[in-house]
């Protein structure tokens, strides 16, 4: 072989290795950068004189309709199912009115310690509880 044709193959696996290994560096949940673009080229455009149509809204998930009960009596049944994360959670409590800072609980339910040990389930959570309660009740 020649010399010239054996430094351009060394030099394509090194550029090889180079980009497994920033690709392995991206985190799992980061979207590609070809699937946004993919995205936003599927969108037709719109004429300029069509008017917009309202966006009908999801109900938000919500505790059972109860009567109101002073504070430490409010019992919400949080469902937590596969691929549940902390900010989801987190906006599933603020929305129950458990917690009153969604991005505390986002902050805390995301440590080490609990974020990778959330359990799918049904959990009984009270609004007297403390994040600190609400995590060690979804990770046993």
């Amino acid at each position: 072989m020649r010399r010239g044709t054996v430094r351009a193959f060394g030099i394509g696996l090194f550029v090889a290795g180079v980009l497994a290994f920033f690709y392995e560096q991206l985190p799992a949940n980061a979207p590609a950068v070809e699937q946004a673009v993919i995205t936003k080229e599927e969108k037709p455009a719109k004429p300029a004189t069509e008017k917009p149509k309202p966006v009908e809204k999801q109900p938000a998930k919500e505790a059972p309709q109860q009567p109101e009960q002073p504070k430490g009596d409010v019992i919400y049944q949080l469902k937590i199912y596969s691929g549940a994360t902390p900010t989801s959670i987190a906006a599933d409590l603020q929305t129950a009115g458990i917690i009153d800072d969604r991005e505390d609980a986002e902050i805390f339910l995301s440590t080490e310690k609990y974020a990778r040990s959330i359990q799918v389930g049904v959990y009984n959570i009270t609004d007297d509880m403390t994040l600190e309660d609400i995590a060690v009740a979804i990770t046993k």
